[in-house]
């Protein structure tokens, strides 16, 4: 009884929701057994959205893929024959292309009348090396919180324009930060620590949670480049205070940045008010986000930002203007 799993529906719903994140045919990249495994079996043994096209982003790299998958995948555009993700090595003639070729190809599927869009689903293949933070994509390319994954831009449309924004908030509302009634996450049972932190349940969870920490942070640098929106700070301010709320209280440390994130929306926005006291931009608050920054993150003492941050707590009624790095 105590291993007893048959209520257990978290990973059934997790693929179910991340299923809600795309539109029609749309092409997702996926990395590791949380999506390969899970939306695969939804797909090919329950018949979900047959007209997402799963593409594994390190089976691409194999030269027995495209020959045997491209039936399978009609709506996918393979422009050779094999995808070359060893980058150490002289890229070999003939019938190899490289990842950033693959996307480009895919996101001109509007000429053929196609446009699901390409998201990538558990991050990017290690052989990318990209730096370990959101947003980044292979050369020419980056990424845009879209609910339980991230929707593939080139790089030049990482900030859309307000109407733009307006459709990528839209797109996040499975999360639950603008209307806590229409989140659609998979729930864990009350007492999360029955799961090892090596478990697949509570991986699936901080994913969760990371989906909302992007959405936050991503609201807070859209907001930067374009003059500070108080809607949108506040809005950046809920979904990383939800990230925060709903982290296991074992694993605090993690969300370091996100009391970063929390602290420099607030003083933007009460920056925006005229320095006005308000409740959800308080001195008192963004004192605190800071602090437990800057006591999760002992190392940066010699940064900028750090300097910065520790001038405001001395003089916490000034103005401050430290950015999120883009």
């Amino acid at each position: 009884r105590v291993s007893d799993q048959g209520h257990n529906t978290y990973f059934e719903e997790y693929a179910k929701f991340a299923f809600e994140s795309f539109p029609k045919d749309a092409i997702v990249l996926t990395k590791g057994d949380n999506t390969i495994n899970l939306m695969r079996y939804l797909q090919v043994c329950n018949g979900l959205r047959p007209d997402v096209q799963l593409v594994d982003q390190s089976m691409m790299s194999f030269s027995w893929y495209v020959p045997t998958q491209t039936k399978y995948l009609p709506k996918v555009v393979f422009p050779d024959k094999q995808l070359w993700l060893n980058k150490i090595h002289v890229k070999p003639k003939g019938s190899y292309y490289l990842f950033e070729q693959f996307i480009e190809k895919n996101l001109q599927r509007t000429e053929k009348g196609i446009n699901g869009g390409v998201f990538v689903c558990g991050g990017w293949h290690d052989a990318h090396k990209l730096p370990d933070t959101a947003f980044h994509g292979p050369p020419g390319f980056k990424t845009v919180p879209a609910g339980l994954c991230e929707r593939v831009v080139r790089t030049a449309n990482f900030f859309p324009d307000a109407e733009g924004l307006g459709g990528l908030i839209a797109e996040n509302d499975i999360l639950g930060v603008r209307h806590k009634e229409q989140g659609r996450l998979p729930k864990l049972p009350g007492d999360l620590s029955i799961y090892d932190s090596t478990s697949w349940e509570r991986s699936i969870f901080v994913h969760l949670l990371q989906a909302k920490q992007r959405f936050g942070h991503y609201l807070l640098m859209w907001a930067q480049e374009h003059g500070d929106p108080t809607k949108v700070l506040e809005l950046a301010i809920q979904a990383s205070q939800a990230t925060v709320a709903e982290w296991p209280t074992e694993e605090l440390h993690k969300v370091s940045l996100v009391h970063r994130s929390i602290a420099i929306a607030m003083a933007r926005l009460k920056n925006m008010r005229n320095q006005e006291p308000r409740e959800d931009a308080s001195t008192e608050s963004i004192v605190y986000n800071f602090r437990r920054y800057r006591e999760l993150e002992r190392d940066l003492d010699t940064s900028q930002e750090i300097q910065i941050i520790d001038a405001f707590l001395q003089h916490p009624n000034a103005a401050i203007d430290v950015k999120i790095e883009i």
